[in-house]
């Protein structure tokens, strides 16, 4: 992902917060962090720390916040890795009921606890504890500060993932997702980061396939309709290669669980069909090295597709069109490659509907 993607973001994380600070002395012993479960004394202890370092980030000493915001992140786990299930969701706990209360007062603390959620939840991916977070990223996602939003749907990568492997459901996660992105206030990074939550890329198997995709399929379709609707508003919508992950789970992370639905394999076609067509025409306006990228993960998709229904020969001339595109193309072939697009997808009975 590019810098300056999210360079407004940063820039308030980097001038209100301070940059990342050095390694710190553990504040919670190593023994703790490998108990299951925690005794009484434990999980007493453990609030005890926590809330003296939650303290910190809203003293006098700058540095000394910077210091406990870090530590309070690095604690969820050992350096290497190790820490159990049980005291991750204790430890969790305590940080939460610790930085709650900031959630209500100054854009810097507000800030702070959402950096500590966002980054608390990527720490905790490998046991799936990160679901204890979800009320927490809820409240987030309502807020009206943009960078509060980028931290929920941030954590969502991870929030999400978690609740789909221990319930089966998205808890009503993956809607407030989309909503939040629908809302337009920097839509390309909320987007790219939306399509990684919904995505479920911590659930990915090791053949790449995510047996679960079809709990969040629906709402990444939804998102991904929207953006659609930008371009045939007459716009590409900002940041155009964040489809690629779109189109990817779409092709291929998520296909084996979505072809077995007819509907949502034929939604999934359509879509892909939809956003080649879109992103064509869009070139052939004249060539942007950011819709070019997008075009080609979308042509990459529309090759996958053909390798699931045996080699499709014509999807596989729909997915060469996309190797044209360059600095120096012929942008008047690229309506003509979304002919192409159209045909390959009407012999699987699908009606491509961009212009």
């Amino acid at each position: 992902m590019s810098c300056h993607r999210h360079r407004f973001l940063l820039l308030v994380f980097c001038c209100l917060l301070g940059p990342a600070s050095a390694a710190h002395a553990g504040f919670i012993s190593s023994d703790i962090k490998k108990e299951s479960p925690l005794t009484a004394g434990d999980i007493a202890t453990v609030t005890a720390k926590v809330n003296e370092q939650v303290a910190k980030l809203t003293g006098q000493d700058v540095e000394a916040a910077k210091l406990a915001r870090q530590a309070i992140i690095d604690e969820v786990d050992l350096a290497g890795g190790g820490a159990t299930p049980d005291f991750q969701k204790e430890y969790i706990k305590a940080v939460v009921n610790a930085v709650q209360p900031l959630m209500s007062k100054s854009k810097k603390d507000q800030y702070n606890a959402a950096v500590i959620i966002g980054s608390l939840a990527q720490r905790v991916e490998k046991n799936n504890v990160a679901d204890i977070l979800a009320p927490q990223v809820k409240q987030m996602l309502a807020s009206k500060d943009n960078f509060v939003n980028y931290w929920a749907i941030k954590a969502s990568r991870y929030v999400l993932a978690a609740t789909v492997a221990n319930t089966g459901k998205d808890g009503g996660l993956s809607k407030l997702i989309v909503d939040e992105v629908k809302k337009g206030d920097n839509a390309g990074v909320m987007a790219e980061e939306a399509y990684n939550a919904l995505a479920l890329d911590p659930l990915k198997g090791g053949n790449g396939q995510v047996k679960q995709a079809g709990i969040t399929a629906g709402m990444l379709m939804d998102l991904l309709e929207w953006r659609i609707s930008l371009y045939k508003a007459g716009s590409p919508p900002p940041n155009p290669p964040a489809e690629r992950t779109a189109t990817t789970f779409l092709s291929f992370n998520g296909w084996n669980a979505l072809s077995t639905n007819p509907a949502d394999r034929d939604r999934a076609m359509k879509d892909i069909g939809d956003l080649a067509c879109s992103q064509l025409n869009a070139l052939s306006l004249g060539y942007e090295a950011d819709l070019a990228d997008a075009a080609a993960g979308t042509g990459f998709s529309i090759g996958a597709l053909a390798l699931h229904f045996n080699n499709d020969v014509d999807l596989n001339n729909a997915a060469a069109v996309f190797k044209s595109i360059s600095p120096n193309m012929d942008t008047s072939k690229m309506t003509g490659g979304c002919e192409t697009v159209k045909s390959a997808f009407k012999k699987h009975n699908i009606e491509i509907s961009a212009p």
